[in-house]
């Protein structure tokens, strides 16, 4: 039995693979992933799922439920990520910290194309192993979605707050991994 951490997204340069992870996948009976990423559906059930689930209905805004100088603080990390305020501003909590985070990483050139579990993924399709999943992408937005109004503004407002530790963390996992 082996596991692996991974991350998502990596630069498309880098190179992870050693020869003990090839070797656990060309032995593996069965090989195990967070979702099946690579499905052909995959995109367009992510995107329905956050388009459902992380929108807020037509006339509430995130705006409504932050005070004056968290407000601003969205407004300023939005901005320097380079997206629009008022498309963050119709997005539920969950999905506007994930926006967020997301897009930075993405911002830093790495890139899902990359990620361990794409690369992984295909190659153990390739090689013919039986496959299994942790949960569907439908599952996985259900864990987002389903959280409270509470949790959802504390999930949002940590991310706002930490927003300079979120970023150095980041490199600080990178480097450990």
């Amino acid at each position: 039995f082996i596991l692996l951490g991974t991350f998502h997204f990596l630069p498309p340069e880098l190179n992870w693979r050693t020869d003990a992870i090839k070797n656990a996948i060309t032995a593996a009976d069965v090989v195990y992933f967070e979702l099946e990423a690579d499905a052909p559906d995959f995109q367009s059930k992510a995107i329905s799922a956050m388009m459902l689930n992380g929108l807020y209905p037509p006339g509430k805004r995130i705006s409504d439920t932050l005070t004056p100088d968290e407000i601003n603080k969205l407004r300023e990390i939005t901005n320097s990520l380079g997206l629009l305020f008022s498309g963050i501003d119709a997005m539920r909590p969950w999905r506007a910290a994930l926006s967020l985070e997301i897009q930075y990483v993405l911002s830093q050139g790495l890139q899902p194309g990359a990620g361990v579990e794409h690369i992984l993924l295909g190659e153990a399709r390739t090689l013919g192993k039986e496959l299994q999943f942790f949960e569907t992408v439908e599952q996985q937005f259900a864990m987002f979605s389903n959280l409270s109004p509470k949790t959802e503004r504390a999930y949002l407002l940590f991310t706002l707050n930490q927003w300079s530790e979120y970023k150095q963390s980041l490199w600080t996992l990178y480097d450990a991994w």
